[in-house]
């Protein structure tokens, strides 16, 4: 196939430019090398189901997230920021269309499971709709131009957290951004989008240098008893995250168990289909496409060595945020995140060691 050659001649024009032109760390020929490590064993033990295609795809994948982080480095966090913001501002003019009975013009329709399946996904390839076929009415819910609002929310609070470990001026613009993001998120009404937003906030209040240690304090104490008290409050909001086995419902018999648990199903379509892990979120899914441990080189890469205060936060943030959502298997993004580079002229560049 033609697309195929010319896939593949990029992909290596880019991986020869990467390894040539940039200086790659320990973390990223381990976690290559890894990568490639479990694709190979898998083809071992899963035989005739494996498939090659299937796993080179994947790999590609993954590398190309690796080397857009590599690319970017110290830009990484600046471009990402300004495309969301972006996102975010166009998001809320369709938002509140939608909320006074305007409904975007769109083009492909895809059924979902909400509302008895009721509900269709109809995209306006930069916003995307939840419309009901036969009430005619919309489900008032920001999915941006992602999928569902979930998937949103995350790239959402990925740039409130980058732009809080990496921008060093706090200034009235910096602010403005924040309340975007933020109140973006809120109407993505994503209940892990507001706990990753609700640690975002607490990251922000005890980081802010013009406001005094005790009454930082007094703020997030009064924080976090304001999140507790709406968690109880709003129904929808206890309700969803106790009973939400879409994220959270897998057992440990869904896991698998012997070279399945360690390694993975793979990326073959029948090898996938033998797994019993049906949670959308990606943590669950990196066990099932790499076993656990695909898990732990992605935690590890993510956390690095010797962990920095404000790596060990990040770290905690980016992966409440992927239980959320199935981004691993999505696209090569969500695999430059454990490199992306959180120094340069951040205040937490100098950042001291976690232990």
């Amino acid at each position: 196939m033609p697309h195929q050659i010319i896939t593949s001649a990029l992909f290596l024009y880019l991986s020869a430019y990467c390894l040539l032109k940039k200086e790659l760390t320990i973390y990223i020929y381990t976690f290559i090398f890894s990568i490639i490590s479990i694709l190979v064993i898998q083809a071992v033990y899963t035989q005739e189901l494996y498939s090659n295609s299937s796993s080179i795809h994947a790999f590609m994948k993954i590398s190309i997230g690796i080397f857009i982080a590599i690319l970017l480095d110290n830009k990484f966090y600046i471009y990402f920021s300004k495309i969301i913001l972006f996102l975010s501002i166009l998001s809320i003019g369709c938002y509140v269309c939608n909320c006074f009975g305007t409904i975007i013009p769109y083009i492909p329709v895809q059924e979902t499971t909400l509302d008895g399946g009721n509900v269709f996904r109809v995209s306006s390839i930069l916003y995307t709709q939840l419309y009901n076929i036969h009430s005619h009415g919309l489900t008032l819910r920001n999915c941006g131009p992602f999928w569902e609002p979930g998937a949103f929310q995350g790239f959402l609070n990925l740039a409130i957290l980058l732009e809080t470990l990496c921008n060093s001026k706090r200034n009235k613009q910096w602010y403005l951004k924040i309340i975007i993001f933020s109140i973006t998120t809120i109407t993505t009404f994503s209940t892990g989008g507001y706990i990753a937003l609700f640690l975002n906030l607490v990251l922000i209040i005890s980081t802010e240098k013009k406001i005094n240690p005790n009454t930082r304090l007094s703020i997030i104490l009064l924080f976090i008893a304001f999140a507790i008290f709406m968690f109880f409050s709003i129904d929808f909001l206890g309700e969803k995250i106790i009973s939400d086995k879409g994220r959270l419902g897998v057992s440990s018999n869904d896991l698998g168990d012997g070279m399945l648990l360690i390694f993975g199903y793979g990326f073959s379509d029948q090898s996938i289909k033998l797994s019993s892990i049906g949670s959308a979120g990606s943590l669950f899914n990196l066990i099932k496409y790499l076993g656990v441990v695909g898990l732990l080189i992605y935690c590890i890469s993510i956390f690095q060595y010797p962990p920095t205060r404000y790596r060990v936060i990040f770290g905690i943030i980016v992966l409440t945020i992927l239980m959320n959502e199935p981004f691993i298997t999505t696209g090569p993004f969500w695999w430059s995140v454990p490199f992306i580079t959180l120094g340069g002229k951040s205040k937490f560049s100098d950042d001291k060691t976690f232990v």
